[in-house]
């Protein structure tokens, strides 16, 4: 009886302890075996710090990493947390979830595993979790990640350094900038100057790009023999680049002008149909052994001067002209055809450096001015490219230096000079075109 007491007393003390000890362990907030919410302990949402206010991160600045203020929590328990991003505000896209994230000094900070695409806008949040309790999420912040613009200065192709050029009217070249990121419609600022420093810009224009390479012809002569500067950088509507490099060029010398000398005596005249020439008036003011003859006598340079131009006229009916000695009325006046002197009025142009002479309005004494107005040297003179290019459809500027001959006979569409009785010509006078008005130069 005294035994069995025992045993009942052994038991029931064993199940007391036992139940204190569970009842102990449940109570404990730090136990791990807590699953569910500790009544009165609360826990804030934490604060996003950064990225936010539309944050704009370049795609070469990932990985991101999110920072907010800690939650605030009346509990005992660690506060961990949670981090989602979407790309919707309603966080029904996630893209990135990560918990467990242990708390720092009074800041946690995530530094993302992975990359996120560009030109997108992302949304992102938080929480607190002590493992029973968390808090709500925080309010979203928002990011976009971009590739940014960036563009690099074009490379200068032509003229190459220290290149001395054919023209005073250069076309300068280069190759086209490379880009990253979503450019805009990129224009060009090509620059010269006549100093290495660009202080002393004479050129200075925006050029819109061209495929591959942009190029840019300066439509004012610049000076003759003369070392310049130049360089471009690139723009688009919100971006530009650096400067590229500065080259230099040299211009072409200025066309060789003889300065005619002083006229001689007029010679005498002479017996006989075909009189020798007299001694010439004047020489060429250009060197036309140096000029390209189109659809006239090649020899032409080379044929006697037998006079020289002592009047040109420009007038809305067409050009006229005087020589001297007169081989177009004189008594030592080229030989005459059954309808009079017949001679060939030419003209020569200076284009891309280079003179270009023709003889292209058959003439004969007893005629009028022919050839034009000022306004129609263009349309009237070197109309046909298959003739004359690149004379075909120039029109001098005023101010600009045009050459003015004439060649005895027929020297209109004849290269060799056979229809011309005698191989003779005026020299080669230059005059400053005038304009439309027209002029009246003396020799």
């Amino acid at each position: 009886m005294f035994r069995t007491s025992l045993l009942v007393s052994a038991l029931a003390l064993s199940v007391a302890l036992s139940s204190g000890c569970e009842q102990s362990k449940s109570s404990n907030p730090l136990s791990p075996s807590i699953a569910g919410p500790i009544a009165g302990v609360n826990i804030s949402a934490p604060k996003p710090l950064q990225p936010v206010g539309s944050a704009q991160i370049a795609v070469d600045q990932q990985p991101i990493t999110l920072v907010v203020e800690n939650a605030a929590t009346n509990g005992v328990r660690p506060v961990s947390y949670m981090f989602e991003i979407a790309t919707d505000a309603g966080f029904s896209t996630k893209v990135y979830s990560q918990g467990g994230i242990k708390a720092g000094d009074g800041q946690t900070k995530l530094t993302l595993q992975q990359s996120l695409t560009a030109e997108r806008t992302y949304y992102w949040h938080a929480k607190g979790d002590d493992g029973a309790n968390s808090s709500e999420f925080s309010a979203s912040g928002d990011f976009r990640v971009y590739t940014p613009v960036i563009i690099q200065p074009p490379a200068l192709k032509d003229p190459a350094e220290g290149a001395t050029l054919s023209t005073n009217k250069p076309t300068l070249v280069i190759n086209n900038s490379s880009r990253s990121g979503p450019a805009g419609s990129i224009q060009y600022l090509f620059e010269v100057a006549t100093d290495p420093t660009m202080g002393s810009k004479v050129v200075s224009t925006m050029v819109d790009e061209g495929g591959g390479q942009t190029s840019y012809s300066v439509p004012d002569a610049l000076s003759y023999s003369t070392k310049y500067f130049w360089r471009a950088k690139a723009f688009d509507p919100g971006h530009e680049s650096n400067y590229s490099n500065i080259q230099s060029f040299v211009t072409v010398a200025a066309p060789v002008i003889v300065t005619p000398p002083s006229p001689g005596p007029s010679p005498g005249p002479s017996p006989g149909p075909s009189p020798a020439p007299g001694p010439a008036a004047a020489a060429d003011q250009i060197n036309m052994s140096q000029a390209a003859i189109l659809n006239s006598p090649q020899s032409l340079p080379s044929w006697t001067i037998s006079a020289g131009i002592s009047r040109v006229d420009l007038t809305q009916n067409g050009i006229h002209i005087e020589v001297s000695p007169d081989r177009l009325n004189g008594p030592n006046r080229w030989p005459e055809a059954s309808f009079g002197v017949q001679y060939t009025l030419g003209m020569c142009l200076f284009i891309n450096s280079k003179w270009y002479c023709s003889a292209v309005v058959q003439f004969w004494t007893g005629l009028p001015a022919a050839g034009g107005p000022p306004s129609e040297y263009a349309q009237n003179w070197f109309y046909d490219a298959g003739r004359w290019a690149p004379m075909t459809g120039h029109q001098p500027a005023p101010g600009e230096q045009i050459g003015i001959f004439a060649c005895m006979g027929d020297c209109r569409n004849n290269t060799t000079g056979d229809l011309s009785p005698l191989k003779e010509r005026t020299n080669v006078v230059l005059v400053k075109f005038p304009g439309n008005g027209g002029g009246s130069f003396n020799f």
